[in-house]
């Protein structure tokens, strides 16, 4: 029996009773689950937008007739295309398959993969009266092809998932390593009265002069250094995100702090402007790498602990400070008999000769030469961090300058987020801590 086919008309109405159908089984119910998970990573603000234009969506859909749905339907699959417009006929023994055909068994398709355009294609590959479509012709070109635009790729859509995948910044070591003293400094400075040098205790005869002596004392000092980010923020991606800008960007500001202040910390320049770091602080304890074997870096951790104790500070919360190569260094180290020597304490433990230690790419790799970096062991508790506040992070509108001209934040629908961090550090003893310097590995 010859097989019979649709006019455009018995094949419009068909695909309009497919499409209200379809519309009616799964819109509420995605629309329903979609709302839901924007309202979990979003909150309400933007599920009352989202809200909003479902109702104004509908209330479109309401307002058209048959054939316009039937149209809106037709332009979401085919774009600008009609039907009838016969694009590249396809053969298959004496039947030939118009855009109109090729669209009228995709439909099927569509409804059953609820929507899923990639899960359509791969339900009409497996389907025997699709096959041609599939197949190339003499030209070597496909009616369907989910790779290409052309060929059924643009029927899967372009999707922005309501996640958003981090900055990277250097790993914080310094305040969550040990236990730094915090001290408050609201008053934009601290004065610390310290002793540096001590009475002298003698023995003498019973009826000898005690000498005199007198200890004697210096002071500490905490000033606030200010840390500063400030981001303008156009109002038109606030309000067309998908995702809560406002909170991605404030993260990234809130961590690109963390990552300066750490950076500080350890290795700041202490200058009207920067904490002094650890490093350049004057007087500690400093000696270069001996080798790069076990022995040798077995001799240099225990040194490194041995330098703070000779100098009379009592170690009782100690910390490891090295950069991320340095741990990978470390972990691969072996015995003379092949045995991990530091990976065990420090996989299982978070501990190195008993200490616990921080890695971070924020202590460089590339110094005396290009290929060193340094070690640090400090007594924590000798590191004092003073600070005013705990960022603080607001919004503004206003006029600002971006570096060469004046902006205004009302003319250009813009606000501006500020971020405000004030803070210093200082070693209450040099002598707490040790650095080892020309680390190769």
């Amino acid at each position: 029996m010859a097989e019979r086919h649709m006019n455009e008309q018995e094949l419009d109405a068909k695909i309009l009773a497919i499409s209200r159908q379809s519309y009616a089984d799964e819109s509420k119910k995605f629309e329903d689950q979609l709302l839901g998970k924007i309202e979990d990573k979003l909150g309400q603000n933007r599920r009352e937008i989202v809200a909003d234009i479902r109702a104004r969506s509908q209330a479109e859909w309401n307002g058209m007739g048959n054939r316009q749905r039937l149209d809106a339907f037709k332009r979401a699959v085919l774009g600008g295309a009609r039907p009838r417009q016969v694009l590249g006929q396809q053969t298959e023994g004496r039947h030939q398959f118009g855009k109109g055909m090729l669209f009228a068994r995709m439909v099927p398709h569509f409804v059953n993969a609820r929507g899923d355009w990639r899960r359509a294609l791969e339900l009409a590959q497996k389907d025997p009266d699709m096959r041609v479509f599939f197949e190339p012709d003499a030209n070597g070109k496909r009616a369907l092809d989910p790779d290409t635009i052309a060929g059924g790729g643009v029927f899967i859509p372009d999707v922005l998932a309501a996640d958003f995948i981090a900055f990277l910044y250097a790993q914080t070591i310094v305040r969550s390593t040990g236990t730094p003293t915090v001290v408050d400094i609201s008053e934009g400075n601290l004065k610390i009265p310290k002793g540096t040098a001590s009475a002298t205790a003698n023995w003498i005869g019973s009826t000898d002069a005690i000498p005199s002596s007198a200890p004697q004392f210096g002071d500490l000092n905490l000033d606030a250094k200010k840390l500063g980010v400030f981001v303008p923020v156009p109002n038109d991606l606030i309000r067309r995100a998908m995702v809560s800008v406002l909170s991605v960007i404030r993260d990234d500001m809130m961590g690109v702090a963390a990552e300066a202040e750490d950076i500080a910390f350890i290795r700041g320049a202490g200058n009207q402007f920067e904490p002094l770091g650890i490093g350049n602080t004057p007087g500690i304890n400093t000696f270069a790498q001996t080798g790069t074997g076990h022995q040798e870096k077995t001799d240099d951790l225990v040194d490194a602990e041995n330098n703070v104790e000779n100098a009379k500070i009592r170690v009782r919360s100690g910390a490891w400070y090295m950069s991320v190569r340095t741990k990978g260094g470390l972990l691969k180290t072996l015995t003379a008999d092949g045995a991990q020597a530091f990976r065990t304490e420090m996989v299982v433990n978070g501990t190195l000769n008993g200490w616990p230690f921080g890695a971070t790419t924020a202590i460089p790799t590339n110094l005396g030469g290009g290929t060193e970096s340094e070690l640090y062991f400090v007594e924590s508790r000798m590191l004092m961090i003073g600070e005013t506040l705990r960022m603080e992070l607001s919004e503004h509108e206003g006029s600002y300058n971006d570096g060469s001209t004046q902006r205004n934040t009302v003319q250009r629908d813009e606000r501006v987020l500020r971020l405000i961090h004030e803070v210093d550090s200082a070693l209450r003893r040099p002598e707490a801590a040790t650095k080892v310097t020309g680390i190769t590995y």
